[in-house]
């Protein structure tokens, strides 16, 4: 192979943009498609994954970018939560900070107002030894309010 064609190549693997394939969720591994390429099983990022650990899985048709050290992507790995027309953000509010699942239940913080949103479709259970609540204002419940003051 010409020398200067596989530096090119390297180059070329060393970032790419794609879309999430297939999730393996027990072994935390996807595979990304980037233009005609479907690479092979990658792991994939997540914000903490030591003595504090957060599982948040990648999703099929997620964008993401994937890094492949000496462009060899074998060894690359896929950084998600890139914004597309199919996967929009969930919120425009700058001073929100909201995690929305599918089935549409969020959680909602805004750090303007301090406002605190949440909202359940499900069945909530909660098992603590304790459960504080300290608001200035009221608190809704299925549109209740109950103030605690």
């Amino acid at each position: 192979m010409n020398e200067i064609a596989e530096l090119r190549r390297r180059l070329d693997n060393m970032i790419r943009l794609g879309t999430i394939a297939q999730v393996d969720h027990a072994k935390a591994l996807c595979r990304v498609q980037s233009g005609a390429i479907l690479t092979g099983w990658l792991p994939f990022f997540t914000r903490r994954a030591g003595s504090t650990n957060e599982w948040a899985p990648v999703s099929a048709g997620e964008q993401c970018a994937v890094f492949s050290p000496s462009g060899d992507l074998a060894q690359g790995v896929a950084l998600v939560g890139l914004y597309s027309a199919a996967n929009p953000p969930c919120s425009n509010n700058p001073a929100a900070h909201k995690t929305e699942w599918a089935n549409g239940d969020y959680v909602e913080h805004n750090a303007e107002t301090g406002a605190y949103s949440l909202k359940l479709t499900g069945h909530v259970q909660i098992d603590a030894a304790s459960l504080t609540i300290q608001c200035a204002g009221a608190v809704k419940l299925n549109g209740a309010t109950i103030d605690l003051n």
